[in-house]
């Protein structure tokens, strides 16, 4: 072997990442409430940041325990699945809300 065939035997293969071309950002984020019993709060942020980047979270009443989540409108279907999948170890309720 001589050095000038050494790198077409050891050539490292590329990643191909997603062909996917990335959606362009949106002008607004979208705004989801929640509730639930004040000891839940902290689980149910924990929970939720497992997810990275799907929602942040402000809590809004801290004495009836609502929090804000807002989030991209690209993921709300994301962040409804993980929202649903979340109420095995959290009970909390969406609370609605209309715009003005």
């Amino acid at each position: 072997m001589t050095i000038s065939n050494a790198p077409t035997l050891f050539k490292e293969k590329r990643r191909k990442f997603g062909k996917k071309k990335p959606e362009p950002a949106p002008e607004y984020s979208s705004v989801l409430y929640v509730q639930m019993e004040p000891q839940e709060v902290r689980l149910f942020r924990y929970l939720l940041e497992a997810r990275d980047n799907l929602a942040y979270t402000s809590v809004i009443d801290r004495w009836a325990s609502v929090l804000k989540l807002v989030f991209s409108p690209q993921q709300k279907e994301e962040l409804i699945e993980h929202l649903s999948d979340m109420q095995a170890s959290v009970n909390f309720k969406i609370v609605p809300f209309s715009e003005s």
